[in-house]
């Protein structure tokens, strides 16, 4: 399944980093990836995953995620 925030805040390789890891730090995420060009950041995980997870993870690593 695939989950996919706009992170506009997100501007660097340092950001880009940071964001990663958390959300594939979430149980049942299998990768993550953000284009620092269009702020998309494209999650994929298993079903079970909850979205609020998700948004939970980017909040606590400092960014601001909206829904895509």
């Amino acid at each position: 399944m695939t989950t996919r925030f706009v992170v506009a805040d997100a501007t660097c390789g340092h950001c880009k980093s940071t964001i990663e890891k958390a959300v594939t730090q979430v149980q049942g995420v299998t990768a993550a990836e953000l284009d620092l060009e269009t702020k998309l950041l494209k999650v994929e995980h298993e079903a079970d995953t909850e979205n609020d997870s998700l948004a939970s993870a980017i909040s606590n690593a400092g960014y601001t995620p909206q829904p895509a």
